[in-house]
């Protein structure tokens, strides 16, 4: 659905990232990973139209494209649900997950029952009846944000949806109301770039994972690879063992037998 070729990216004469390839597949979830400063922002925002790549080149369902901007990405289908809350906290949830393209009435005027029945109908899709449409935002829980947020990416109708650590400040429920979310989006063909570090969530949700380290690509394997393996991609070194414990006795610096004294006797 989406190859990449050849892609890089430098700052101010940094390189943030060599010579990438890497392809994304509809119906798969596809995991990247890295420590800090590896490049997967980076590499997330040249797929979601944020940054342009210096060289290399983007195809999208085997045509080459040239993304200008988010908005020509979620045009073609890529959405993005970024770690930082981009949801207007005086907004209703309605008003959020619609900011543009809201339905009207024949006066020309928004037509917030039509909105809010589309928003319910959404909401309930994703089974998050508990979230209102006509709930201001900035009363919403840090979790129930993240609901939003994705449910603003879905109500775009992408191909393909990138989440960045979207389970950074959810708690252990939401994350599994967000697995089921992503296995129903996985059952349509989407296709889903799951960033991470935690690789316990790699194995539970994802397909195949993708390292960066420095800003290259270190391979790819499947999601079920030992931790161990996935993780020496990711520091480019082994990972030092701990130590196992010694059958050896310690030697004793200091012993005493049978000492008498003022005030003790028979001290060992």
């Amino acid at each position: 659905m989406l190859r990449l070729q050849n892609i890089s990216k430098s700052f101010s004469g940094v390189k943030a990232l060599h010579d990438i390839s890497l392809e994304f597949s509809g119906g798969k979830v596809h995991a990247v990973c890295g420590e800090n400063g590896a490049g997967k922002s980076t590499l997330m925002n040249i797929i979601a139209g944020n940054l342009a790549p210096d060289t290399g080149k983007v195809f999208w369902k085997e045509e080459l494209i040239q993304l200008q901007n988010i908005q020509q990405a979620q045009r073609l289908g890529i959405s993005i649900v970024y770690q930082e809350r981009s949801l207007a906290d005086a907004l209703s949830v309605a008003e959020n997950i619609f900011p543009v393209n809201k339905p009207v009435n024949s006066l020309g005027l928004i037509d917030y029952s039509t909105l809010y029945a589309i928003t319910s109908a959404l909401l309930e899709q994703l089974q998050l009846k508990s979230i209102s449409p006509k709930t201001i935002a900035g009363k919403l829980s840090a979790p129930q944000k993240q609901m939003v947020e994705i449910a603003k990416a879905l109500a775009q109708n992408p191909s393909l949806l990138i989440l960045d650590e979207p389970t950074a400040s959810v708690t252990h429920k939401e994350t599994e109301t967000l697995f089921r979310i992503i296995r129903q989006l996985k059952e349509k063909g989407i296709a889903i770039i799951y960033i991470s570090h935690r690789m316990a969530e790699i194995k539970q949700i994802a397909d195949v994972v993708s390292v960066l380290k420095d800003g290259h690509y270190q391979g790819t394997a499947d999601a079920q690879t030992p931790a161990e393996q996935v993780v020496r991609m990711m520091v480019g070194r082994e990972l030092l063992a701990q130590s196992p414990a010694s059958d050896r006795q310690p030697e004793i610096a200091l012993e005493v037998k049978n000492l008498n004294g003022k005030g003790f006797q028979n001290v060992s």
